[in-house]
């Protein structure tokens, strides 16, 4: 049916029905316009076939069929574009299945959300990364039926409103034409159409809806819904210590989950630490070799690690919310403050003079044998962030810089971390003989300063 010209005094209107005939009475020279309305946001599938009466006088003459073609747009696919942060996973499964140790050999790009075949059941629904108070862009494809020829495009206006509260994040005037229509550059816009404001990972609902009134009235053609993980800067996909760390969607998720909610540095770091801390890390490892993806795997229990990949760890965990962190390694000292090491001061271990040979300085603990905490300790590790010192195991609020620790005053938070150290484990001593079969004693015990 062609319809040169809309004429509201003569149009016919069949609402939710697609049975039964018709009876209009146009003028000799009116054109007639029909159309169908129905309120299932799916609309329906099948044609609808109208007959055409035309009254003259009393007889009741039928004039034409007509079948009409129902329009049904539905949601297809949705890819963010500028602004995210590149993802990883491993395979094509689900990123929930990933190991903490794997870089991931997937990146996550677009689209992160499909329904190729428009069942309903989207196929993809990967995650996507931002800073706080970014505004995303994407891109949609929608699913036309039936095919509108180019050459008779029908103006619509494209609506996507996030379902939590309801906000509209974007408009935009589209054609609809042919079956299958990209519309790019949708950006959010608007007063807090951002992400969030501190760290989350929270899943996002959008509502997307086509208009054919200008606006005047929508119909919901689909949803769509992904993780959003938001970061405070930019992830650091290196260590301090220059490993590998890879933004992967199970690491920066974890990360979030416990960090998550706020956008305070020393709160984050608390959690991150205490997370590392009960994580059930075998703290009786090795501490070389390590590599970015062997500090990771310490998570999935498969690994073995001691304080320095604890610490080395952390500042992975925080490096990829966006935050600086450096990895430091505290020694014990006969004078106070105690010495760190950090990633770029070399290793070189401080000696003293003693029954004729020199003592290398390390901590030394004398717990009973199967404690992990019995032996030779060369320092502890811990994490530098925001001027803050978060050791893996040495336990409690190890992040002031001084403060008191078992009635003793620290200088600084090195001293803090061993006098808390000192604090856990009474037997803790200072010194190792460099060799135990010089008769010197029964081991020179030095407490901590």
């Amino acid at each position: 049916m062609q319809t040169a010209r809309p004429d509201p005094a003569h149009t016919a209107h069949i609402d939710g029905d697609d049975s039964g005939s018709l009876l209009v009475t146009p003028s000799a020279t009116a054109d007639l316009l029909l159309s169908v309305t129905k309120e299932d946001p799916g609309w329906y599938t099948g044609n609808v076939e109208v007959t055409l009466h035309y009254e003259n006088g009393t007889t009741d003459l039928e004039a034409d069929k007509v079948v009409l073609h129902p329009l049904k747009v539905q949601l297809k696919s949705v890819a963010f574009a500028s602004g995210k942060h590149t993802l990883w996973k491993q395979e094509t499964d689900t990123w929930k299945n990933d190991k903490y140790g794997n870089n991931g050999n997937v990146m996550v790009g677009g689209p992160e959300w499909e329904d190729a075949d428009l069942d309903g059941n989207p196929e993809i629904r990967d995650p996507v990364c931002y800073t706080v108070f970014s505004y995303p862009e994407m891109t949609a494809v929608l699913a036309v039926s039936p095919n509108i020829p180019a050459s008779s495009p029908l103006d619509a206006k494209l609506r996507v409103k996030r379902v939590s509260d309801g906000r509209t994040l974007c408009t935009a005037d589209i054609s609809l034409t042919g079956s299958t229509l990209p519309i790019p550059s949708l950006v959010w816009a608007g007063a807090g159409c951002h992400v969030g404001t501190t760290l989350d990972y929270s899943a996002y609902e959008l509502e997307w809806s086509y208009s054919l009134d200008s606006g005047a009235t929508y119909k919901l053609i689909g949803n769509s819904d992904n993780q959003f993980f938001v970061v405070l800067d930019t992830p650091k996909q290196t260590s301090s210590a220059g490993h590998d760390n890879w933004l992967t969607c199970q690491r920066v998720y974890q990360t979030l989950f416990w960090a998550t909610k706020t956008d305070d540095v020393g709160t984050i770091a608390k959690r991150v630490q205490t997370w590392i801390d009960n994580a059930g890390i075998d703290n009786s490892g090795r501490t070389e070799p390590i590599t970015g993806q062997t500090l990771w795997a310490l998570l999935d229990i498969t690994g073995k690690g001691q304080c320095a990949e604890g610490a080395m760890l952390m500042d992975q965990a925080v490096r990829l919310l966006g935050i600086e962190g450096e990895y430091q390694h505290v020694l014990a000292s006969k004078t106070t403050p105690a010495r760190v090491y950090t990633v770029t001061d070399p290793k070189t271990p401080l000696t003293r003079p003693h029954c004729g040979v020199d003592e290398e300085l390390f901590l030394f603990f004398t717990a009973a044998p199967g404690n992990h905490f019995r032996g030779f300790n060369y320092g502890e590790g811990c994490c530098l962030v925001d001027h803050k010192l978060y050791s893996a195991f040495a336990g409690g609020d190890v992040g002031e810089t001084g403060g008191v620790v078992g009635n003793k005053t620290a200088q600084d938070a090195a001293h803090h971390i061993l006098l808390q150290l000192a604090d856990r484990h009474p037997d803790l001593q200072r010194w190792l003989f460099a060799r135990p079969d010089v008769p010197c004693g029964d081991g020179d015990t030095v407490p901590v300063p």
